[in-house]
């Protein structure tokens, strides 16, 4: 039954995913939630026309789904991987992955009527998938907030202009990026006859290019970037999915932390080495004079009882 799909599939090793020869595998707690979503929206719309007693996936619990550890570059890896990849026809686009947090499928499926250099604007505007046929084609994002526009950086500016002077077609819908024998780019060929081994070259771990985006997003949180800003670059409705997704803590943003905390404790005067500003001093010269004598002894009752009633 269903619940035996869902306890086979938990054992199953291999994914439920299209790979490049077509082929489907399982892929993770993640998918079996979205199967079991699925198939429990099913459900109950059967029970509302009638056609079940009840819904017999509300019997299976939620398949549960744990993150992967995602290897996040760091600025001086980022560095390295745009060094190798800088004389290569690819380099337009893994800078624009690294610069803007672009997401690969967009990546391919931007055409040139898309971009506008004398404005120095990008826009994002479809995404490429891949059919039931096998067949490359160019569709709506998945979200409303994917549609954006993105300015674009000087360096970015001279990277699509060289790609502008050296492309085949120069009609102005063709596409930014094209496979070697023309058209769009198949992400499976593109990851391994082109992305891993710019990684090998650059002696970095064989990272997923979703990585990229990852990595932009910390690399502008880390730099102190407004978290809506950041929200808007991405595409994301809410800028709680950007936080939860891509605030990945990296060592040097920890230390940052501890160095501007330790910054801030030193700059706080103790009791004992001053007061905070619009206050008056604990002690006072005179006082301090007399540290040995007993500070109540000449005060009355109600300055003994107001002094031990106040709190420092």
């Amino acid at each position: 039954g269903i619940a035996g799909l869902f306890v086979g599939a938990r054992s199953e090793s291999r994914t439920w995913k299209s790979d490049s020869r077509g082929a489907t595998r399982f892929d993770g707690g993640r998918t079996l939630q979205l199967v079991r979503s699925t198939l429990f929206t099913a459900m109950a719309s059967a029970m509302k026309r009638e056609l079940i007693d009840r819904n017999p996936v509300a019997l299976v619990d939620a398949p549960k789904h744990e993150k992967r550890d995602v290897h996040v570059l760091t600025a001086e890896e980022i560095q390295k991987l745009l060094v190798v990849a800088k004389p290569t026809p690819s380099y337009t686009l893994i800078l624009l992955a690294v610069t803007l947090g672009m997401r690969q499928g967009e990546l391919f499926a931007l055409r040139w009527s898309d971009v506008n250099l004398t404005k120095g604007m990008l826009r994002v505007r479809a995404t490429l998938t891949q059919n039931i046929d096998g067949e490359l084609v160019a569709t709506a994002p998945k979200t409303k907030a994917s549609l954006r526009t993105l300015p674009l950086s000087k360096v970015a500016i001279e990277a699509l202009s060289d790609c502008a002077t050296s492309r085949r077609s120069k009609q102005v819908d063709s596409w930014v990026f094209e496979a070697p024998g023309g058209g769009p780019i198949r992400k499976s060929n593109f990851i391994r006859r082109v992305f891993h081994p710019l990684l090998d070259k650059a002696e970095l771990p064989r990272i997923t290019f979703h990585s990229l985006r990852h990595a932009c997003a910390s690399l502008l949180l880390n730099r102190g970037q407004n978290i809506k800003v950041i929200q808007n670059i991405f595409g994301h409705a809410s800028s709680r999915l950007t936080l939860d997704v891509y605030a990945h803590s990296q060592a040097t943003a920890l230390q940052a932390a501890a160095l501007e905390m330790e910054s801030f404790l030193s700059e706080t005067p103790s009791c004992a080495e001053g007061f905070l500003e619009g206050t008056r001093p604990l002690l006072s010269d005179d006082s301090t004079k007399a540290q040995t004598s007993n500070p109540l002894e000449n005060a009355g009752p109600r300055e003994i009882g107001r002094s031990r009633n106040r709190t420092y």
